[in-house]
């Protein structure tokens, strides 16, 4: 009886775990998906549309002239993009000095024209109208 009982435990656990495994996929798509696609906003030069494409969070920080300040600043200088590809996704729910809520961290191997090596850095958000953003990007 005792069999039995560990038993359906076990198959209930795993079970949820696949279920939220399976959730954290679509959020992993989801993210890397809006981080692809604003990167090649990015690599066309079009910091303003890209701007506009970010989380209501990262629009309230900075402004749309201060962005592409900084973008023209860091990523201009670095010419077009030779590769990119994926290294890592990692799902958090809370990030040092952002709100708490659903984030999808993707790093990229890129390599660029003027520097051959260089990691990126695309965090994604959940914003308040469930529409996935980027909300964080760094180069180094």
């Amino acid at each position: 009886m005792n069999r039995r009982i560990v038993f359906f435990i076990v198959t209930g656990l795993l079970l949820s775990c696949g279920t939220v495994m399976a959730d954290n996929t679509d959020k992993f798509m989801a993210g890397k998906s809006v981080a692809e696609n604003w990167l090649s906003i990015v690599d066309s030069g079009k910091y303003a549309a890209s701007y506009n494409n970010t989380s209501a969070y990262l629009r309230n920080s900075v402004t749309l002239i201060q962005w592409e300040q900084s973008m023209k600043r860091i990523r201009q200088p670095l010419g077009r993009v030779l590769t990119r590809r994926m290294l890592t996704k990692i799902f958090k729910t809370s990030l040092p000095n952002k709100p708490n809520g659903e984030y999808v961290i993707i790093q990229f191997a890129t390599s660029f024209d003027k520097k051959r090596r260089a990691m990126e850095t695309v965090i994604t958000m959940q914003d308040k109208d469930k529409a996935w953003r980027v909300s964080d990007y760094q180069i180094k």
